[in-house]
């Protein structure tokens, strides 16, 4: 799509849309937090480009032990194995 000093007609505002789906994902129990909440891990936010958005679900608690999975959409053979 070109870009536009306006939306298209009939083409859902981007924002609007956003915050329909965190809306979503929050009535499902998630959560997202990002680098700025004070509940993101302060570990994390230590680590050298740490991830601007985490996407949690269940209780996040202060000075927890944690595991993050990252996903792959064509992980290896090795990386299966490691995961």
């Amino acid at each position: 799509m070109p870009p536009t000093l306006m939306d298209l007609p009939g083409t859902p505002d981007p924002l609007d849309a956003a915050a329909q789906d965190i809306q979503a994902w929050s009535a499902q129990g998630h959560t997202m937090l990002t680098v700025l909440d004070g509940a993101y891990p302060a570990r994390l936010r230590g680590v050298h480009q740490a991830p601007p958005v985490l996407f949690a679900r269940g209780s996040i608690l202060p000075q927890d032990r944690a595991v993050s999975v990252v996903g792959s959409r064509a992980a290896s053979d090795t990386g299966l194995g490691f995961a």
